[in-house]
């Protein structure tokens, strides 16, 4: 495997990693309103248009989205680079990856207040940090 083979499978696996760890409701609910239509789907304004049709759709269990008065979808990295249009995927992997960092800190910050075993945090608190670095240097 030569080194851009090895950098693409890098990327690849962190693109997969984060859209398994990510929930595009969570993140998608911080900027439009959603509502639950049945047990997989939920259904808003669509964030990428000025509109106040409830075109905006996610499903649940696959994780993606689309809009049926903008034509666009798809997973929650998708959803960055449509809603801050001058993000990159890669730059959207960074800031969930961010995101995620900040989630474990606050869970290991409980877990201690709460005597409890903070070994896996720990573990994922130092992976995010080594990828977090490795990104600003």
């Amino acid at each position: 495997m030569n080194s851009f083979e090895v950098v693409q499978s890098n990327l690849e696996e962190r693109f997969n990693k984060i859209k398994n760890e990510s929930c595009l409701q969570d993140y998608a609910s911080h900027y439009i309103e959603l509502e639950k239509i049945g047990d997989s789907y939920l259904k808003g304004k669509c964030p990428f248009e000025d509109t106040n049709d409830r075109s905006f759709t996610i499903s649940i269990p696959k994780q993606i989205f689309y809009c049926f008065g903008c034509h666009k979808g798809g997973d929650i990295i998708s959803f960055l680079t449509f809603l801050h249009k001058e993000m990159t995927p890669i730059k959207a992997v960074e800031t969930l990856e961010k995101q995620k960092f900040k989630q474990k800190v606050n869970e290991l910050k409980i877990a201690l207040r709460n005597n409890e075993d903070p070994t896996d945090l720990i573990e994922e608190v130092k992976l995010l940090t080594k990828i977090i670095l490795k990104e600003e240097s």
